[in-house]
Formats: C-alpha cells, structure tokens, sequence
C-alpha cells in the first residue's frame, strides 16, 4: 500500500494531502501535519499549509524540541514570504526561529534563518546597511559550521547586499561564486536555482542587461520538474523585466500575461507582474492603460509585497501624463522610504525626480537629486546607470539655458545606452536630443535624429516616441513656433478647455483634477509656448486655434 511519504515524493500531492489528513484522524504528529503542509502548499492551498505548519510548530514546542520548532518556523517566514508578501509576519517567526536556536550554536538552520532576516531587511525594508550585517552574520556562521549549502546561499545574499549598495565587482565576485558553486551540482536544485535567481537581480538592478539576459535563460532552462513553480515565477517576471528594457516588448508582455493571466498564481508573482506590466505599456506610450494596469498592484493583497516598486512605477507614470508635482512628490516618498544605504534601488526614482523637477523649474531639487545620481554612477560605473547620471545632467544643463552641455551629455548617454542594449532610453533619447538641437538652431542634426528616433520607435512598437519623434520634426517645419508637440496629452487637454473659456476652477472639475494641478498644468502650458504676464491666458488661446485644438 502506498504510504503518504510516498505519494508526495512522487508529487502526487492530492493524493499525499488526503493521506496525511487520513493519519492525522488516527494520530496527530508533527510529521503528519509538516507532510500536509507540503502537500498543501503544492496545490497553492496555503491556508491549510499554514494551519498545518503552525500546528507542527506547537506541537514541537510542546515537545520541547526547539531545533525543529526554529524549521518549522523558518518555513512559515518563507510561505508568508512568497504567497503575500508578509515581511511583518516573515520576520516574526525568524524570531522565534532564532529564540529556539539559542541553545543549539552548530544546529545547521541557523545560517537559513539568518539569510532569510538579511533578505527581508534589503527587499522589503529596503536596508541594506542592516542586510549587509545579516548576510555577513549567516556567511561566517555557514563557514564556521562547513556548510556548503548554506554557505552557497549566504554568498549569493551577500554579493546582493554589496551590489545593491554599489560594491559591484565585490558583490559579483560572491555571485559569480556561488552560482559556480550551483552550477556543479554542489547545492540540491531549489538552492542552485534561488542562487540563479539572486544573481539576475543583482544584474538587473545594476542594468547590466547583457549579462542577466544569459542568466535568466540558464534559470528558465533548469526550472523543471515539481517544487520549482515560485523559481520559474520568479524568473520570468525578471525576465521579461530585462525583455522590456531591452526593446522586446511584445515578448516581455507575453511572458507576463502568462502570470497575470494565471488565477492560481501566487499573489506576490502576480503583483511583480501587474508592475512590470504596467512599465512596459509606459515603454510603448500607452500611458493611460499603464496607469489601469499599476492601480491593480496598488490593491491588497498585491500591495504588500511590491509597494516601493509600485511607487517608483507610479511617479514615471504621474510625470508621463503631465503632473510633474504629483509625480516628484510621489519620487521624494519613495526616497524617504528606501534607505541611502540601497544605492541602486533609488537610481530609477531619481532619474524621475530630476527630470519631473526640471519641467517645474526646480532647481534645487533638480540638482540635488542629480548629485545623488551622480554619485552612485560614479561608484557604480556600468553603462545603463552612467548614462542615467548622464541623461539627467542633461535636463539640469537644460534648465540652466545651458543647451550645448545638454546635447554634450545626451550624446554621451546616448552611446551608453547603446552599448547596454537598452533600446527604448535610446529612442527617448534620441527625440530628447533631436528636441535640443531643434532649439539649438541645428535643423539638419535635430532632422537627423528625430527622423532616426521615429523609424526605430516603429520597429520597436513604441507608439509614443515615434508620436513625439514626429511632434518634433512637425515642429522644424513652423521654426520658431514651437507645435503642440511640446505639450503632454493632459496639458493639451487643459490648452482646450482654456481656448473654450472655462475657468481654471471649471477645467479642475471637468478633467477631475485639483484647482492647483491645473494651474500646475497652466504654468508649463504658458513655459512651452513662451506665453508670459498678463496676456498668457489669451496668447495660450491664440495658440490652441492655430494649432487646431479647439
């Protein structure tokens, strides 16, 4: 007769939780409840996996066995983890974990738990100086215990831990190690594909994209088999991240879809999903449908576990539909959030705080934000954030009239991004850069690259860049006049209802905005168009008839 040990080695995991269940109506045993809750969590019912394990973890306690109470404990920090993206609930039972373990110095859980503590610390508290000394404290505890399965684990955290903070060749060094390591077979397949799995992140956060596209594949590639469903979640959703920003959109929507499209799928994949979803509508200009498709990561039970990724995604969106107050408020909250000390996870929000900062004619938040981002390029020197420090220099040289050392900076980032393989900052940098040689006064250049930025936003199935790359060669054709190219769809939309004769109180409650978003709106309306003192209103109406937007 098949026993239930035996069913759920086969990954038969109906049949195993019917099994279990069937012994624990004889006889309950922490065994029975830990082999329920394997099977469980299997079929993603991680109610009855978590009723089960806590369970197993009383009647350990009771039992007076701390080692398997600290497990027990150590596996529910991981299903709150994965499933909801619990951190509070996570590093509570590492605490009890470690309670348990105090008295057991050589007991082999010991390094686990604490990697898990430095894991949370950097993902979800976004701490890495506190992550740092939790993955340095699982690292010596792995060594000092010879584990080589721990020790894998703890390298790769720790290499996580000093990328993020800008140790990047350091950090790679430990990767690279571990992934070594896993790569030979040294570590069981969940350890080797969690090792793969850490590495992409580290290279996707430092946008070395050429490499964490290798990476990515090889996780995809051993990802088979039962128990490596949250692995293969996880990759893909990286992944397809990397697809995106590499200009392979269609394929990084497919690769979403399929987790967003998954009812069954893991509330925390599906929030990462729905986010980078959201960034890639943003890459092809559908701005709009971007914006729908975050707001559903911004709902429980997705919020949990994305919400400073949510942020970051939220003020490029606020800053693409025109409300640049909104979105360099959004860009200082998630600065405040996420510590000085996580280097690369500001580079992104930074990038939109200067530029949301410049289109309000902020200064000094525009530098200050720069400085910054300039320092963390020059300690993290890879192309994608150089030519982020680069491409944000150029919109504070912008703002202090200072257009040769705009194009001077673009020119650079453009060649950066090129050399990333990051194809949509190049597009968008090339119209930024046709747009400053248009005021410039170099029409054959600003041509040049706008009629470039237009063909490969086709080819890339970028709508709003190549409207924006034609906004600009529309507007080489009026010299001088600038062209309703200058203006995002909000701010048209604003011109309009102006050109129409309501009130800046009426536009605010037709298009459901605040009374001082639409004078927001106004001041960079009358800014684009070179309308100023007390005509501005009436010269912005001239301007919506001639341009046909009334």
């Amino acid at each position: 007769m098949t026993t239930a040990e035996e069913f759920l080695h086969a990954g038969e995991w109906e049949a195993a939780r019917e099994a279990f269940r069937a012994m624990l109506d004889v006889e309950e045993t922490a065994a029975a409840q830990e082999g329920l809750a394997r099977a469980s969590r299997a079929l993603d019912d991680h109610a009855t996996a978590t009723a089960a394990l806590e369970r197993a973890y009383r009647l350990h306690v009771e039992g007076g066995s701390g080692p398997e109470a600290a497990r027990v404990a150590s596996v529910l920090a991981d299903l709150a983890i994965s499933n909801t993206g619990d951190a509070a609930v996570a590093s509570g039972w590492l605490l009890r974990a470690r309670h348990h373990l105090r008295d057991h110095p050589d007991n082999p859980e010991w390094p686990l738990v604490v990697v898990m503590q430095a894991y949370i610390k950097l993902a979800y508290d976004k701490d890495a100086a506190a992550a740092r000394v939790l993955a340095n404290e699982a690292h010596e505890l792995a060594q000092r215990l010879d584990d080589t399965t721990a020790e894998v684990i703890a390298k790769a955290h720790l290499g996580l831990v000093r990328v993020s903070e800008g140790e990047v060749a350091e950090g790679m060094q430990l990767l690279d190690e571990a992934t070594a390591a896993a790569a030979g077979g040294e570590v069981p397949v969940e350890v080797a594909l969690d090792t793969y799995c850490v590495l992409i992140t580290a290279c996707e956060r430092v946008r070395d994209y050429h490499r964490v596209r290798q990476w990515a594949n090889a996780v995809m590639d051993q990802a088979t088999g039962p128990n490596v469903e949250d692995f293969m979640t996880f990759a893909r959703t990286e992944y397809a991240h990397v697809l995106a920003r590499t200009g392979e959109l269609d394929e990084a929507e497919r690769q979403l879809r399929i987790i967003t499209d998954d009812r069954d799928a893991r509330p925390l994949a599906a929030a990462m999903a729905w986010v980078h979803l959201a960034d890639v509508q943003l890459a092809r200009g559908d701005v709009e449908q971007a914006d729908r498709t975050l707001a559903i990561a911004e709902r429980e039970p997705f919020r949990r576990g994305v919400r400073h990724l949510a942020m970051a995604e939220r003020a490029a969106i606020l800053l693409a539909q025109g409300d640049a107050q909104a979105a360099a408020d959004m860009a200082q909250r998630h600065l405040r959030a996420v510590s000085p000390s996580a280097r690369v996870e500001r580079v992104g929000v930074l990038e939109t705080l200067v530029r949301a900062s410049a289109v309000l004619g902020d200064r000094p938040s525009a530098k200050h934000a720069l400085a910054e981002l300039e320092a963390i390029a020059g300690a993290i020197a890879t192309n994608g954030i150089r030519a982020a420090g680069l491409a944000s220099a150029a919109h504070v040289a912008e703002l202090d009239d200072d257009l040769e050392r705009a194009i001077e900076n673009l020119v650079d980032a453009l060649e950066l991004y090129e050399d990333a393989g990051m194809t949509p900052s190049v597009v968008a940098t090339r119209v930024e850069l046709a747009r400053l040689h248009r005021a410039h006064g170099d029409v054959a250049r600003a041509t040049a690259e706008a009629d470039r930025a237009r063909a490969e936003a086709e080819d890339l199935g970028a709508a709003g860049a190549a409207v924006a790359a034609t906004a600009v060669l529309d507007g080489l054709r009026e010299p001088g006049d600038g062209g309703p190219a200058e203006l995002t769809r909000r701010e048209v939309e604003v011109l309009r209802l102006v050109a129409d004769g309501l009130s800046n109180t009426d536009i605010a409650e037709r298009l459901v905005l605040s009374v001082r978003t639409v004078e927001r709106h106004l001041s960079n309306i009358y800014l684009k168009i070179g309308a100023t003192g007390p005509s501005a209103r009436s010269t912005a109406t001239t301007y919506a008839h001639r341009h046909g937007l009334v």
